[in-house]
This record gives structure tokens, C-alpha cells and sequence, in this order.
């Protein structure tokens, strides 16, 4: 039987992107995808994206290398 997972991505999220990579090995699964725009929710409860944070922007491409390298999807 086939399962069926609804996927919420943003279009500009590396995490995203590093999840989307993953995903679409996964057999017997059908993603339903579902863009969502996180910076407007960000802009709506008045919270600053970490990549617009200095210290969490570094911190954010170091782990997103690792995941990258870790799951070869770079």
C-alpha cells in the first residue's frame, strides 16, 4: 500500500532543498508538495529569518554543508 505525506516546503529554504533530496529516494510514498512562504510568516509574528542574523547565518551554511556532504546531495 502506498502512503500518502503532504510535504511543506519553501521555494528558498536550503533545508527545504536538503529534505526535498532525501524525499524523492523514498519509495512506496506519495508526496503531496505544498509551498508555503516562511518569510511571510516570519514577517507576520515580526520574527527575523536567521539568514538575515549574522551569527546564525554562518552557523545555518555550516550545517547545511554537513547535511549536504553527509547525504551526498550537494
Amino acid at each position: 500500500m502506498t502512503k500518502k505525506i503532504d510535504f511543506y516546503f519553501d521555494f528558498i529554504s536550503p533545508y527545504s532543498y536538503l529534505a526535498y533530496q532525501k524525499i524523492k529516494t523514498i519509495k512506496n510514498v506519495n508526496f503531496n508538495y505544498k509551498p508555503v512562504f516562511v518569510g511571510g510568516l516570519h514577517n507576520l509574528q515580526g520574527i527575523t529569518a536567521p539568514a538575515f542574523i549574522k551569527p546564525k547565518l554562518k552557523h545555518m551554511i555550516s550545517d547545511c554543508d554537513l547535511i549536504a556532504n553527509k547525504n551526498k546531495s550537494n
